[in-house]
């Protein structure tokens, strides 16, 4: 059996064939019903434009301080621990050199 026929008796290969072809005339049959609308001249407005955008960086700025702000809150549990746990065998391993002598 050759590459080339396989490739068209492949069923992922076909299935792919039928999705291009649906996305297609999918395509096809919206790009007919689109009319051609004018933007309304306030909306072309360099004004709302930079404010658009302003609310925009706002935003995502906003976004990253929240998801930060969440990580620290789940962080600190674990960074408590593991200092907690650090603390105890600094302690353990001094106690036990403290009364260790040399006889």
């Amino acid at each position: 059996m050759s590459e080339s026929s396989f490739e068209k008796t492949n069923l992922s290969w076909q299935f792919g064939q039928l999705q291009q072809r649906v996305e297609e005339w999918w395509e096809l049959k919206t790009a007919q019903n689109i009319p051609n609308v004018k933007l309304l001249s306030w909306f072309d407005s360099p004004i709302l434009w930079a404010i658009a955008k302003a609310a925009f960086w706002l935003i995502l700025a906003l976004l990253a301080v929240w998801a930060s702000w969440q990580i620290w809150q789940l962080s600190r549990f674990y960074i408590h621990n593991f200092k907690k746990r650090n603390q105890t065998t600094d302690r353990s391993a001094k106690k036990t050199i403290k009364y260790l002598s040399v006889a």
